[in-house]
């Protein structure tokens, strides 16, 4: 795992995606279709801020550890015990 990189998680900027989160426990809300609109850095730089519209945003501690794939990107916070999801939908080219 490693630790918050803005910049990696850009390929999710703009494209269908899924977002949930999970507790380390297993305890899971559904996956929620999502466009997200942008992603930066909260004033006091404690979090990032995954926004779907102008007001609307997930926030993730700084501290959490990420792993990333070409297809899904999560980050666990160990001091709340969450897994944040955010994987990309497939789109069909019919």
């Amino acid at each position: 795992m490693a630790a918050i990189d803005i910049q990696s998680i850009q390929q999710f900027v703009s494209v269908p995606v899924s977002v949930a989160i999970q507790s380390s426990d297993g305890e899971q809300a559904q996956f929620v279709k999502k466009t997200i609109e942008k992603i930066e850095w909260c004033p006091e730089l404690t979090h990032i801020r995954i926004y779907f519209d102008h007001f609307n945003f997930f926030a993730i501690p700084a501290s959490s550890e990420t792993m990333q794939t070409d297809c899904q990107w999560s980050a666990f916070d160990a001091e709340g015990q969450l897994f944040y999801l955010i994987r990309k939908e497939s789109v069909n080219h019919d």
